[in-house]
């Protein structure tokens, strides 16, 4: 009932109150600390960004994130829904010799190969990444972000991708279209 009531709680675009479908539930709601939603952006806005990650036995991304989102220009152009920090993950990723670096490579080449995402060149020379959800944005951005950029998608399903600043060529056996039953 104090939900409904609370101004606090208000839609301040359509000015409803908060309405409460259950009561059994509410005494549990101050122990949530985080909430991951669907692909509605119901309580995302639609927007992701790119913050931690596991990778072998290992956990990069610092708890405490800056609030202002890590900007970062490529030969490509801006580099969007990126807020990750983590020095060990930098020391890990730039030593071959590390016992988690080659985790560390074959996830980011997931990252840039497991998508649907499509590039488009603006007139500036720029490329644009189209994808087709918010967090297929980050998860593209955030491999770019560590040199392992997404650069076009050819027809004959071939992807080309730089890594560490030499042009890889992949063919892509399969792609499994999203459905809400997977």
């Amino acid at each position: 009932m104090f939900i409904s009531w609370d101004h606090k709680l208000i839609d301040t675009q359509n000015f409803t109150a908060a309405k409460v479908q259950t009561s059994t539930l509410n005494e549990e709601l101050g122990q949530v600390k985080y909430i991951f939603s669907d692909k509605t952006g119901t309580l995302t806005k639609n927007y992701m960004e790119f913050k931690k990650m596991s990778i072998g036995s290992f956990s990069y991304g610092e708890t405490e994130v800056s609030s202002s989102i890590i900007k970062k220009t490529d030969n490509l152009g801006e580099i969007n829904n990126f807020n990750f920090h983590d020095e060990e993950f930098y020391r890990h990723l730039n030593d071959q010799t590390h016992e988690n670096f080659e985790n560390i490579k074959n996830f980011l080449l997931c990252l840039c190969l497991c998508n649907t995402v499509f590039t488009e060149e603006r007139s500036d020379s720029q490329v644009v990444y189209l994808a087709s959800s918010p967090d297929e944005m980050a998860l593209i951005n955030a491999a770019r972000y560590f040199n392992f950029k997404f650069l076009k998608r050819e027809i004959g399903n071939k992807i080309n991708l730089e890594i560490f600043g030499k042009v890889e060529e992949y063919s892509v056996e399969r792609i499994i279209e999203y459905t809400s039953e997977r």
